[in-house]
């Protein structure tokens, strides 16, 4: 043997600074994991507290204090996935209980003959509406846009991270008296039943119906929130006073117009109008009809309803591409070919989502005005992108009989009923419900 000297005890050295090393590194990284681990740990208390915070609002139709605490939670700490998605989902909320509290106030009444997208909200009957006006139904649109605004920009923070938020959807409610009470009657479960037009004696809610709403609903309801305000943006785009004056009062017991000052004054009898009750609601019908001929006032809201339109689009192809990822089936709104959909157990096909890609392409090709609508007494088609860009009067009647559409007529490329019946072939003749689900 060889006794130790300069050179070995060199070698030894070494070996062990090695040793020594190798020690410090793993546990550091042991050390790291455990940090990790107590991170993930924490993050994962922040978004199940999150979550729950989220329903305690939601069911107990609390959304302004809800929207002020998770706004505070997200602001606290900005990891807070969980949070960032409440904070939408009660945004979105509270924007749709605000927009029902002003019909409340003036004491919205859907006629059934006279069906209008946004006035067909079936909020509980007022005893003691208020007076409405024209611009006071306006500021309602103006204010209900500005809402959908602040939640779409909540619901894009949420990201393409995993984030998920169990909700049931039969305990929502809403504050559509404004009195601090959500009545069974304001229930979410109860509004949809409305919707239904099926009568309110009959509106049945379900025992429970818990939706685990992921990062793909979150994109889904950015659609949503943008549709809605295309709609309410391409309204406020256009005065529309002639027809509030000829017809809102339908809507609106107390509206306040010339025409429901006349009809204030009771019939004398023996009068047409005491013989053929249903010829006012017809006469109100045209009305409405015949003064659809709206000047643009704020062109500019034309071309953000435009965008707002593209952005639906977007949102949707977004939503699709984080839900075809997911490996779970865990109470699903929207499912992918693996999944199925946990309110009415419906499954959706790979043929199915083929064909929606092909409908938004379509879609954002008409948007952009590079594949023109057919109207049926030209040879040209209707610019879509011109007539939101460059908006004349919208005058409904010369628009479906020619005069309106001149103006936007040019030749290029126009959609043709085949093309959309092999798009739409895959939903079986129910492409507009499917539509209104996916969004």
């Amino acid at each position: 043997m060889r006794a130790p000297g300069p050179e070995g005890a060199a070698v030894s050295n070494a070996d062990s600074n090695r040793i020594h090393h190798s020690l410090r590194k793993g546990l550091t990284l042991a050390f790291a994991a455990v940090i990790c681990l107590c991170l993930a740990y924490e993050n994962t208390r922040a978004g199940e507290a999150s979550a729950q915070l989220s329903r305690e609002h939601l069911y107990a139709g609390t959304l302004v204090a809800g929207a002020s605490a998770l706004a505070a939670k997200v602001n606290a700490d900005g990891g807070d996935r969980e949070a960032r998605f409440g904070l939408g989902l009660v945004s979105f909320a509270r924007a749709v209980e605000r927009f029902g509290q002003s019909l409340y106030r003036y004491g919205l009444t859907p006629p059934k003959t006279l069906s209008v997208p946004l006035l067909r909200f079936p909020v509980p009957a007022n005893p003691t509406p208020e007076p409405i006006s024209y611009q006071a139904f306006r500021e309602i649109l103006k204010v209900f846009d500005d809402d959908l605004a602040s939640a779409e920009a909540a619901l894009q923070k949420v990201g393409d991270e995993d984030v998920s938020i169990v909700v049931d959807l039969t305990r929502v409610r809403f504050d559509l008296r404004g009195d601090g009470r959500a009545a069974e009657d304001e229930s979410l479960a109860y509004i949809i039943g409305s919707l239904m037009q099926r009568p309110r004696a009959q509106t049945t809610v379900p025992a429970s119906l818990e939706v685990k709403f992921d990062t793909g609903d979150a994109a889904w309801l950015v659609g949503y929130s943008h549709a809605l305000m295309a709609l309410c943006d391409f309204l406020l785009a256009h005065d529309f006073h002639a027809t509030y004056d000829a017809a809102f009062h339908r809507f609106f017991p107390r509206s306040e117009t010339p025409l429901a000052s006349a009809l204030a004054q009771p019939l004398p009898a023996g009068s047409m109008g005491h013989m053929l009750p249903d010829s006012q609601i017809l006469a109100d019908l045209i009305g409405f009809i015949h003064t659809i001929n709206w000047p643009v006032t704020e062109p500019a809201r034309m071309r953000a309803a435009r965008q707002h339109l593209k952005s639906v689009l977007a949102a949707s192809r977004r939503s699709w591409a984080l839900i075809l990822a997911e490996t779970d089936d865990d109470r699903e709104w929207l499912p992918n070919p693996r999944q199925t959909n946990v309110a009415i157990g419906q499954r959706v096909s790979q043929q199915q989502i083929d064909a929606w890609m092909m409908a938004l392409d379509e879609a954002d090709a008409i948007l952009d005005g590079r594949t023109l609508i057919p109207h049926w007494r030209f040879a040209h088609g209707i610019d879509l992108k011109m007539f939101f860009e460059e908006p004349q009067s919208f005058d409904l009647v010369m628009l479906l009989t020619g005069a309106g559409a001149v103006p936007y007529l040019r030749d290029g490329p126009i959609a043709t009923p085949q093309r959309w019946g092999e798009i739409t072939q895959a939903f079986e003749d129910n492409f507009f419900a499917y539509a209104f689900w996916f969004n």
